[in-house]
């Protein structure tokens, strides 16, 4: 396999990599932030030559990129986006010695893990057991593109059925999902299986389909309606870094090849993406905005709005400010001024947890315990709970966050569903014993998603690049999962789920498709 794209890509961090260095060379103030800057520059340093190493990326490309992109999630990006700031790879950071120590023993962790699993045989025989069954499946099969806007028409209908388009959102949420919504609800993923098409002809290496670009268009325009309408600037935002984390990907495979030509257009495009960077600021910002009454409006009211306040003339920081938005007493989750690097890197949020594991008393730790078993339980179906406990109200424990509960004890002003860190509280809860966890409990993780490439034939199943990414949860960023059972909950429930549903829907698409070829 050629591995021409993966070696620049490699040299590529390393020397971006030494760069930031040498500039945050000038930003030091003390000894202290001498060595938390070591640290984290040998992290990614051997984060980037475990994961582009061309010897094993071609056998588990998926879960090599899983390590590589939720390392520099969790600490790996903070020396990139920082430097970019030029400011202090520790500023904001209440606990920055202890916290980037620890994030980077977790790191070493998971890559010991990950060099077993994938010297392991019965590792190996298991993830191929498992592709065969996905082959199957057809979930390798991509041959009619109408299949892929069918499919897409339907995602982007519920989104539209799951609301009372003219209903206040807190009106339309007062019990548990009847079970046509929980399966709307279950198109989350499946939103965005129009992006399939836009590299239909690296997944396979067959036949290419030409792209309908008003149906594009149009999808576009309603995603962008729906994301402002729930206030969920995710749904938007995530879109556009899924297609960049799928090329990235693609040409790391080899599959998309670059020359002279498409680099310089990258450099020019980079360029004039300076002012746009700005205005997806202001957007991301806006969203931040709205957030704290579009709960009492209706989805057509949060639209209007929402472009109402992007388009005010005054103040729109102070407006931020004055409404308190994601601005807390003690747990700030506000690392950048960028509130789009705050998202694509939350080592601030890991710095909270970390205070709370110094300060957390006895009856709360045995607390956070009962909720991570309770939300553990709350993934499976409500009907199936009830026969075994009548009582229990899955809602209890999916209506808030780990972070929230933690947070509330500190301070007042936290919301319902902060960012949380599933790697600092596994180590809350078990301490040391939670390197030794880490050690074992992802091996079958990494063979879960590694059976949805082929190694011999070098072809993706197109259906999982769908779950690469999503803020809330995604295959990239698996190892910074704001929820320990969020994990689980994406293996067990969300993907096997959303697959169902896909074949379900193809079932339905052959019925009436005459070439029955879908």
């Amino acid at each position: 396999m050629k591995s021409t794209n993966l070696i620049i890509a490699r040299n590529s961090f390393f020397f971006i990599t030494f760069i930031a260095f040498s500039i945050q060379l000038f930003l030091l103030k003390n000894s202290n932030e001498f060595f938390c800057l070591l640290l984290l520059v040998f992290s990614n340093l051997l984060t980037t030559f475990y994961c582009f190493n061309k010897n094993i990326f071609f056998k588990v490309p998926i879960t090599l990129m899983i390590i590589f992109f939720s390392h520099f999630i969790n600490i790996g990006g903070t020396l990139y986006l920082k430097t970019l700031e030029i400011s202090s790879i520790v500023s904001n950071l209440n606990q920055p010695l202890s916290t980037i120590s620890t994030l980077i023993i977790f790191n070493l962790i998971i890559i010991i893990s990950h060099f077993f699993y994938q010297k392991n045989n019965f590792s190996n025989k298991l993830k191929n057991k498992l592709n065969f069954f996905i082959t199957n499946l057809n979930l390798f099969k991509f041959d009619n593109k109408n299949f892929f806007y069918f499919i897409g028409f339907v995602a982007i209908l519920s989104k539209y059925l799951i609301y009372d388009l003219n209903t206040p959102y807190y009106l339309q949420f007062t019990g548990e999902l009847s079970i046509f919504k929980d399966i709307l609800n279950g198109m989350n993923y499946i939103i965005y299986i129009p992006i399939i098409l836009f590299f239909n002809k690296y997944l396979q290496n067959e036949s290419i389909f030409k792209i309908n670009n008003f149906y594009i268009l149009i999808y576009l325009i309603l995603l962008t309606l729906i994301a402002i309408a729930r206030n969920n600037r995710s749904m938007l935002f995530d879109f556009f870094l899924l297609v960049i984390l799928i090329f990235l990907f693609l040409y790391l495979l080899n599959k998309i090849q670059l020359n002279k030509k498409h680099f310089f257009l990258f450099f020019i495009i980079s360029f004039l993406a300076i002012p746009f960077a700005n205005n997806l600021d202001k957007i991301s910002t806006n969203f931040l905005i709205e957030r704290k009454n579009y709960f009492d409006r209706s989805p057509i009211e949060n639209v209007g709005s929402f472009f109402e306040t992007l388009f005010l003339k005054s103040n729109r920081s102070n407006i931020l400010k004055n409404n308190k938005i994601n601005i807390y007493d003690v747990f700030s989750e506000e690392n950048y001024s960028s509130t789009l690097f705050n998202r694509i890197s939350i080592t601030k949020v890991h710095d909270n947890f970390f205070y709370i594991k110094k300060n957390i008393t006895f009856r709360k730790l045995n607390a956070l315990k009962d909720i991570q078993i309770n939300k553990i339980i709350s993934i499976i179906p409500g009907p199936i709970i009830r026969l075994f406990d009548r009582d229990f109200d899955k809602t209890k424990y999916i209506s808030f966050s780990t972070a929230s509960y933690l947070y509330g004890s500190y301070d007042t002003g936290s919301a319902t569903l902060n960012t949380g860190s599933s790697l600092m509280t596994m180590s809350i809860i078990f301490g040391s014993w939670s390197y030794l966890i880490l050690l074992f409990c992802f091996i079958p993780v990494f063979i879960f998603f590694d059976s949805f490439y082929d190694v011999k034939k070098n072809i993706l199943s197109p259906y999982i690049i769908i779950f690469f990414y999503t803020t809330s949860m995604g295959i990239f960023n698996f190892l910074a999962a704001s929820d320990v059972y969020l994990w689980i909950s994406f293996i067990l429930r969300t993907i096997p789920q959303t697959f169902l549903i896909i074949i379900l829907l193809r079932l339905f698409f052959n019925f009436f498709d005459k070439s029955k070829i879908a």
